[in-house]
């Protein structure tokens, strides 16, 4: 079985349709590839999930398989229990001060109401944004409660809780460095706009607060982004910004994302979706649309966009995943493109950029966050 056989069926698998693409790796004894590919994609979790659906194919895969992968959500969705517990902790501190923040990306979705187990998706980070004029009260309030901030672009990060210089350290980032508290695992990501600059047409902070849906949790009030934006900040901020599309590559857990989020209650406004009509913007959220639908849901019945012709695109991705060099030629000339338009957009983060290269390049470097 290629790579691309294998990937294919791990999508087909985290869509759902695990009934007969796991036992197709069953059969052809390629399930501890399969756990490994998941493991790069940090979709153990969501396997365990999927495998347990099908428990009758359990006894026929190593039994020190099944237990990582049951360890795996066992931890991911006692993880995710803090994360909640914390996200509410978080809106309530800002709500004492009179902010009423929005949670995104994953933070948005656990808050949300999900038919997948609390522990299917991994979550590094607790992402959230409030209007721009309380951004420097949301700092205080946060840093009075014990948060500090850190700042990754140093070879050993420092706390501290300074807010102007927090503020001056991100002037050409779209969120402020992350914010730690002891006793806490998961940082926060203050974000002033929802995404980079090169995106902020689209999705820009007032489009996102003017459609929110306000929520009341334990005692909180926050506001979660409009099942679109959440869509377009898949496609957008993930699929284009981060690589994906240029690398011709699929991020898949974006992709299980955007199946949950139309698969909800929620209905989904047409009329808030860039439209493909002279927008290089709908065309992408086209095309991923359509590798989702391709990959992980064929028979997904509900379309934003009409379907449009990917088999040269699969074709490439086919030769990516099965040649390493190809890979690394797709992905020399993603990373250089993304550096371009990155600078193109802001030349000010040319500092930044050689300062980590710098830092990157020294032994030892170490990511350890250090006590307050």
């Amino acid at each position: 079985m290629s790579n691309w056989e294998l990937y294919r069926l791990l999508c087909r698998i985290i869509g759902g349709l695990g009934d007969t693409a796991l036992g197709a790796v069953i059969r052809r004894d390629a399930f501890p590839r399969l756990v490994a590919l998941a493991g790069e994609y940090d979709l153990e979790p969501a396997l365990a999930v999927r495998l347990n659906e099908q428990a009758a194919l359990i006894s026929s895969i190593p039994a020190q398989l099944n237990e990582q992968l049951q360890q795996a959500l066992q931890a991911n969705t006692q993880q995710k229990l803090q994360i909640i517990a914390q996200t509410i902790k978080v809106a309530r501190v800002l709500n004492s001060a009179g902010i009423e923040p929005v949670f995104l990306k994953g933070t948005a979705l656990l808050l949300g109401e999900s038919p997948l187990a609390v522990g299917f998706r991994k979550q590094v980070d607790i992402d959230l944004l409030v209007a721009p004029e309380n951004i420097a009260a949301a700092c205080e309030a946060l840093t009075a409660d014990g948060y500090f901030f850190y700042d990754f672009d140093r070879t050993e990060p420092e706390p501290f809780a300074d807010t102007p210089t927090a503020l001056e350290l991100s002037a050409h980032h779209h969120h402020l460095p992350p914010l730690g508290k002891q006793g806490y695992g998961t940082l926060l990501e203050l974000h002033k706009q929802p995404v980079r600059r090169r995106f902020q047409t689209q999705l820009s902070v007032a489009r996102l607060l003017d459609t929110a849906i306000l929520t009341q949790s334990h005692g909180a009030k926050f506001l979660l982004p409009a099942p679109a934006f959440q869509l377009m900040h898949l496609a957008l901020g993930t699929f284009l910004n981060d690589s994906y599309a240029a690398r011709f590559d699929f991020p898949l857990r974006a992709g299980q994302d955007y199946l949950e989020i139309i698969s909800r209650g929620t209905p989904v406004s047409i009329t808030q979706l860039p439209a493909l009509s002279g927008s290089r913007f709908g065309h992408a959220m086209q095309l991923f649309e359509q590798l989702v639908v391709e990959l992980m849901a064929p028979h997904c019945s509900t379309r934003l966009y009409p379907a449009c012709d990917i088999r040269n695109r699969l074709r490439i991705m086919e030769q990516r995943f099965n040649s390493r060099s190809i890979g690394r030629l797709l992905d020399l000339q993603a990373r250089w493109r993304y550096l371009g338009l990155s600078l193109w957009y802001d030349s000010g983060k040319l500092p930044a950029y050689l300062n980590r290269m710098l830092q990157d390049r020294k032994p030892g470097k170490t990511t350890v966050i250090g006590e307050p």
